[in-house]
């Protein structure tokens, strides 16, 4: 695999990471489960999903299945109605980010389909947040900027 694909798989697993924080927060909030009490449940320091989340942090998974399960329990115990399932965070832009991390193996950058490239636009906000945190390197931030510029 070229160095191009692999950092385009790199900054796509870093924004699939942040959109599916992002709605876990969401979720948290709708619940009113507050951040400390959610680290605290999981058993980290009360500031571990604020300083996670602020700083698009990249999640271990068992990190994020133990504040899935501390939502769970924090959400169950307060009675709230809605419960916290992990579909509710893997949605059909998740999938399709999945998709494409999978397939890039198979052709070059420049052999992408202009449906994928088009998709890789619609995620700008995930990448303009990333960059400006810099979670990004040097490579990711090109390879997005090829694939942006092929678009416009």
């Amino acid at each position: 695999m070229s160095n191009e694909n692999l950092s385009l798989q790199q900054l796509l697993c870093k924004i699939l990471n942040k959109s599916i924080i992002d709605k876990f927060h969401n979720e948290l909030q709708k619940n009113n489960i507050r951040d400390s009490n959610l680290s605290i449940k999981s058993g980290k320091n009360p500031s571990a999903f604020n300083k996670t989340f602020n700083n698009a942090e990249q999640l271990t998974l068992s990190s994020f299945l133990r504040y899935l399960y501390a939502a769970a329990d924090i959400s169950n115990s307060a009675m709230n109605s809605k419960p916290f399932a992990l579909d509710t965070f893997l949605q059909d832009e998740d999938i399709k980010i999945l998709e494409l991390i999978c397939s890039i193996k198979d052709c070059t950058i420049d052999e992408l389909d202009p449906d994928a490239i088009k998709f890789l636009k619609h995620l700008k906000y995930h990448f303009d947040f990333l960059q400006k945190n810099n979670k990004l390197t040097q490579n990711q931030i090109c390879v997005y900027t090829k694939l942006y510029n092929k678009i416009n």
